[in-house]
């Protein structure tokens, strides 16, 4: 649960911030800053979040279960169920964020008409 996370925070939005950041300095492009371009980062942080917990509660109920049963034979898709719903749920947060991240880039992503001199 901890690694997800961790590559999230540290890989993830890190190349965000250079898409973000550089890639307008070095291309021309405008610098943005909207209410979508916020709602973009909280969802699609919001999501990831919510997918690791779902699945770091999933596993811990399904071991918890399996250990309750014996270690017989076990039907335990029905007693997580809800935690792959939720699971789905924070996906289609995470999809949404990062869907709305590209469209802003390519809405203001179009090189400015301005010459660059260092």
């Amino acid at each position: 649960m901890h690694g997800h996370l961790a590559f999230w925070g540290a890989y993830g939005m890190i190349v965000f911030a250079i898409i973000s950041y550089t890639m307008p300095n070095m291309t021309g492009r405008k610098l943005f800053n909207t209410n979508t371009g916020l709602l973009a980062f909280w969802l699609s942080n919001i999501g990831m979040l919510g997918m690791t917990v779902a699945f770091g509660v999933a596993g811990v109920a399904q071991v918890y279960l399996r250990t309750k049963s014996g270690n017989r034979i076990w039907s335990g898709p029905k007693e997580i169920q809800v935690h792959f719903f939720i699971l789905i749920c924070c996906a289609t947060l995470f999809t949404t964020g990062i869907t709305l991240y590209m469209y802003e880039f390519i809405k203001y992503g179009r090189p400015s008409n301005e010459v660059l001199v260092d």
